[in-house]
């Protein structure tokens, strides 16, 4: 059960772990023709009794990809995965760390280190984008952070830089977490934030600059 796909290093890198981890032991050496929806049914239940649902479902959706590319080849007739009762997930609430949590990061960290705490607890930017952000992506007149890239770490490779996740678009939230479409922002992540800008970064700035500007006041 191979089909060549094309992805990024990234996402191929992470596409192998989960089949060679849940997928191959199962299904690897058999044709593609000879796999049963019946077979992916049983398949996706052992899985289910060890993996978290999102995570079956995400080794579901790889496998199922392979059987429509595999399909579109007019190498099977239909695609077995079509159908499966996969596990239901749950949409946990997205919570912001306590402020606390954020600081004793910060002083965890070298002091070369401890502004990325703050990158990433004001924006909200996954972890290549922050290690990926340089200066000349920083307006600090208008104070806006442009993320067109990320920081890729691939076994074998030295890191290099690449266009991030998703393209970012309309509202301060979804900029901010490089979501594809509003809505994916709002039905996550919109109970956190206000509605602008100026009271997005008023907020945060607020929260996290709060103790460091009366540090200054008094002379510390």
């Amino acid at each position: 059960m191979r089909v060549a796909q094309v992805h990024r290093p990234t996402t191929r890198a992470h596409v192998e772990t989960h089949l060679r981890r849940h997928a191959y032991q199962a299904l690897g050496d058999r044709s593609l023709y000879s796999v049963r929806p019946s077979d992916v049914q049983a398949w996706t239940a052992g899985l289910t009794a060890a993996l978290a649902p999102r995570t079956v479902g995400t080794v579901h959706g790889i496998v199922s990809g392979i059987f429509r590319t595999a399909g579109r080849d007019r190498l099977i007739v239909s695609n077995p995965c079509e159908g499966t009762r996969l596990p239901k997930v749950s949409k946990a609430q997205v919570e912001p760390l306590p402020l606390d949590v954020v600081q004793a990061l910060e002083l965890a960290l070298p002091g070369r280190y401890r502004a990325l705490v703050r990158l990433a607890a004001g924006t909200g930017l996954r972890q290549g984008e922050c290690l990926g952000l340089t200066t000349d992506r920083v307006d600090f007149l208008r104070r806006v952070v442009t993320v067109d890239r990320q920081l890729v770490t691939v076994v074998g490779r030295e890191p290099f830089l690449a266009p991030p996740k998703t393209s970012a678009s309309v509202r301060a939230v979804q900029a901010r977490l490089g979501h594809a479409s509003a809505a994916e922002t709002l039905d996550t992540y919109s109970h956190l934030w206000p509605d602008s800008d100026d009271r997005t970064r008023a907020a945060v700035d607020a929260v996290l600059f709060a103790d460091s500007v009366r540090t200054e006041e008094v002379g510390i």
